[in-house]
């Protein structure tokens, strides 16, 4: 059988009953999971080593462990700006003319001007860590190295703390508390980052605003750097049951790469294959009527490509509740060396297996 990794997997694997053939695995739970069931996953390098450059290299990178494959890449969730062109229109702010972060904020508060302080530039979780992770993401960081250390003294994260607290300081940021599109849709914001599921939810929930929204990819950090960031996604795991391994491996192979239903899954589910091939497909070089007749899948196979893996390491929850308390004391005011020094010092890192 196939279930998703949940608190019922733990509880079947742990007292060793009812355990499934398969198991999806969200890839923030991956390392955690693969660790604290090491005498069950199985590695599937015969199936996985001969098609591993047909995926993106993110999610093939996460799953390969010390020369194995523990699971086989199942699925990525690449994010860009959506954005009102009608509004940016009225106002004449043309979005093609932001490069970089620095000039987002700088056209923030021209938004504002002339808009009197109605219209903010961006939504975004500020406060939750979403958006910092996106950012790290986007500089090709993580909270770990390969070597699962914490990586809170180096360029790159520092360099997206101190993005962060500019786009939090700036005044042009609406706080999103989980929801960062109402906003969009309300035109009270501008600029909102989201997944391919809110291109789907926009044209079937508010088919009235059709021809107003547009996609581009984040501001990079400077002119010309990158600007892709996807992080998170699911990979397939074998559990090790004694029987059925021909039949199950040949399952997973097909669930990651038969592109007809890999289809089905993206148009009516929004969900995002890690698997390349998919993307040579007629549908994705398609227009989308409500964007304007545009092409918009590219913009996420871009980012899906070209985004760095986020390193988690079986340490990633405890670590995000430290980054994220550390985040909200910079973001008051407080010094950032030493914040994340004392953030770096106060993770306990349990070693892996």
């Amino acid at each position: 059988g196939v279930q998703t990794c949940a608190l019922p997997i733990y509880l079947s694997l742990a007292e060793n009953k009812l355990i499934p053939n398969v198991v999806i695995v969200s890839n923030k739970k991956f390392d955690q999971f693969t660790d604290k069931y090491s005498n069950k996953v199985m590695t599937i390098n015969d199936i996985a080593l001969p098609i591993k450059d047909s995926f993106l290299k993110n999610q093939s990178d996460l799953v390969l462990k010390q020369g194995n494959y523990l699971a086989m890449p199942y699925s990525s969730m690449p994010y860009v700006f959506f954005y009102r062109k009608d509004i940016l229109s009225k106002v004449g702010i043309d979005p093609s003319t932001i490069k970089t972060w620095d000039d987002f904020i700088n056209t923030g508060n021209v938004l504002q001007q002339k808009t009197k302080g109605k219209v903010k530039m961006l939504s975004a979780n500020v406060q939750n860590g979403d958006m910092f992770k996106m950012l790290l993401n986007q500089l090709g960081g993580s909270y770990f190295d390969n070597d699962g250390k914490v990586t809170a003294g180096d360029s790159k994260f520092q360099k997206a703390v101190v993005t962060l607290k500019k786009l939090n300081d700036s005044g042009i940021v609406f706080e999103g508390n989980g929801n960062t599109t109402q906003s969009l849709v309300d035109g009270t914001t501008v600029f909102a980052p989201a997944g391919i599921d809110f291109s789907s939810f926009l044209s079937s929930q508010d088919p009235n605003q059709k021809g107003n929204f547009g996609i581009v990819k984040f501001p990079a950090f400077e002119n010309g750097g990158g600007n892709s960031v996807a992080y998170d996604g699911s990979s397939i795991v074998e559990i090790n049951t004694g029987t059925n391994k021909a039949l199950t491996e040949d399952f997973i192979k097909f669930a990651a790469t038969d592109k007809e239903t890999l289809l089905d899954s993206f148009t009516k589910y929004s969900f995002f294959s890690a698997y390349l091939p998919l993307y040579n497909l007629k549908y994705f070089n398609d227009n989308v009527e409500y964007f304007n007749g545009e092409s918009i899948w590219n913009k996420f196979i871009e980012s899906g490509k070209d985004s760095s893996e986020f390193i988690y390491s079986k340490n990633f929850e405890a670590a995000d509740i430290s980054v994220i308390k550390a985040q909200g004391k910079i973001l008051k005011g407080e010094n950032i060396i030493s914040t994340l020094k004392e953030m770096q010092n106060s993770i306990k890192i349990e070693p892996q297996k």
